[in-house]
């Protein structure tokens, strides 16, 4: 299994280096944090390894109890008097102190505080919670209150095999382990190694493991760099992390666009189909109604020829032709029901004389003596009778060739004044004259 790095200053990579061979350790986290940013424990514990943090920041034990379920987690202060401090808390830093003088600096320089009140535990007293189990390592940084944290460690019944203390002042170079060394060295540790922020001891009963920091952290070490870390050598691993992130937060969207717009293509294809159902339901239904129409036609063409050879056969049967006279006789009664005796007997004479006027006018042409005869009749008759209709019959078969005695004033009149009686033509020709004296007098 790899070893990914979280550590700010690579301190549990140098922990790894001496601590690797044991399986399922141990450690004492004092000043623990954030669960995974700067982390030096978050390492260990994926390789298997438990143990305790402490944590006075409210912030930060929280996210430390939910990230870590099955390990300790004790949010006080560790020092040398058994009471309550006042505690400055920093949010969203690792500054947070119980050191007045540490927490005036980081006000100065800008950071916003809040002030709460914490327990005091001495490191004594954890180490006795602990009971006799090897603590593999013991890390403490408390922003300045170092010397307190290994003032209240009074005796050596159970020593952690490496010891990693902050050396420097909070956000300075300046080192800070005078005051604080003393203790350790009286307690047999060995000074190990030094990282600039951070000081390595090795206990008394483990002298083996000082090899291990004999080198800063290198290329044989075969770890990786989680990006988390809040120092600047992280930023470009965390950025090019940022941007795979928004890469892919990109790729994801379009991937929902695409998902978005397949779904709506697979919609109008839905669309489609069901108009292209209805469709074809609509043609099925026009089909069978032309079907149903083609039937009904047959069926007429049909029943037109069974009536029209039923019409035939009744035509060309005998009691047709028998009852053929009853029928004419019916059918002049009707008539005479709705036009009366005298309509029909004139509709007779028109019908008699439209069969003898034809024949009659060719009979008279062909005799001139009786033409001039049947003419001289007709202009006597002051009506209009069947004689002055075969008269005028006579005028229009002669073609031209017109009776004698007729003038050429009547031969030059239309047919319409040739109809009218003499006193009236007379009338007629005297109102033209008179039309004609007034046109030519203007």
């Amino acid at each position: 299994m790899s070893f990914i790095s979280y550590a700010q200053n690579f301190e549990d990579v140098m922990l790894w280096r001496a601590l690797k061979h044991v399986e399922n350790g141990f450690y004492i986290d004092i000043g623990a944090q954030h669960p995974v940013v700067d982390s030096v424990s978050l390492a260990f514990y994926e390789h298997g390894w438990r143990g305790v943090h402490v944590e006075p920041t409210q912030q930060y034990s929280i996210l430390l109890r939910a990230a870590r379920p099955d390990e300790s987690v004790l949010q006080v202060a560790i020092g040398n008097q058994n009471q309550k401090v006042t505690f400055f808390e920093f949010e969203d830093t690792g500054l947070s102190t119980v050191d007045a003088d540490v927490a005036h600096q980081h006000r100065a320089s800008g950071f916003k505080c809040r002030e709460m009140i914490v327990p005091v535990l001495s490191l004594e007293a954890l180490l006795q919670q602990v009971g006799a189990q090897d603590i593999h390592w013991l890390k403490v940084d408390v922003e300045g209150l170092e010397p307190e944290v290994l003032e209240s460690w009074q005796s050596c019944a159970n020593l952690p095999w490496v010891v990693i203390v902050e050396s420097t002042r909070p956000l300075t170079q300046e080192p800070s382990h005078q005051a604080w060394e003393p203790l350790l060295l009286a307690k047999g540790y060995s000074y190990v190694y030094f990282d600039g922020l951070n000081r390595f001891y090795v206990s008394p009963a483990h002298p083996e493991l000082a090899e291990a920091f004999n080198s800063p952290p290198n290329i044989f070490d075969g770890f990786f760099l989680s990006g988390t870390a809040s120092q600047p050598f992280c930023s470009l691993v965390s950025s090019r992390a940022q941007q795979a992130e928004a890469s892919a937060e990109v790729t994801t969207d379009r991937a929902q666009q695409a998902e978005a717009k397949a779904l709506q293509a697979e919609l109008r294809v839905v669309h489609a189909e069901a108009k292209a159902q209805q469709a074809e339901l609509r043609a099925e239904q026009a089909e069978a109604e032309t079907h149903q129409a083609d039937g009904r036609m047959q069926q007429a063409e049909a029943y037109a020829q069974q009536v029209g050879a039923d019409l035939s056969a009744i035509h060309k049967s005998r009691s047709w032709r028998v009852t053929r006279p009853l029928r004419w006789f019916s059918f002049q009664v009707q008539l005479l029901r709705l036009y009366g005796f005298k309509g029909r007997i004139k509709a007779a004479i028109r019908k008699l004389a439209s069969l003898v006027l034809p024949k009659a006018t060719g009979f008279f042409n062909a005799r001139p003596r009786l033409r001039r005869h049947l003419v001289s009749l007709a202009k006597r008759t002051g009506t209009f009778s069947v004689a002055k209709r075969l008269y005028y019959g006579l005028l229009r078969v002669g073609g031209g060739n017109h009776p004698q005695g007729v003038s050429d004033e009547k031969q030059s009149l239309p047919l319409s004044l040739m109809q009218l009686t003499p006193r009236a033509r007379r009338l007629y020709a005297a109102i033209k004259t008179a039309n004609e004296n007034k046109k030519r007098a203007v």
